[in-house]
């Protein structure tokens, strides 16, 4: 289940690779991402979860470069 507020990346963004291995992953709004997410935002007004739900935290690594980097990154409007 995707997330429409995410953009899902196929590629490596530094080489541009699809040789790439997941090293972790977990939802952004179960623990311990959500715990992680809750006690970092707390202090700034909290995380609406609402806006994460199907969401995957994946941190991927990639074979050819080396790069570690998130899979599903937050669009401009989820920036915001």
């Amino acid at each position: 289940m995707s997330n429409p507020n995410f953009i899902i990346r196929a590629e490596c963004p530094a080489c541009a690779s699809e040789n790439l291995r997941t090293i972790y992953q977990s939802p952004f709004d179960e623990p311990p991402i959500r715990d992680y997410l809750e006690e970092f935002y707390s202090p700034q007004g909290g995380v609406e979860f609402e806006f994460l739900q199907g969401a995957i935290y994946c941190l991927y690594k990639c074979d050819v470069c080396g790069l570690h980097f998130q899979k599903e990154i937050p669009d401009n409007n989820l920036m915001e």
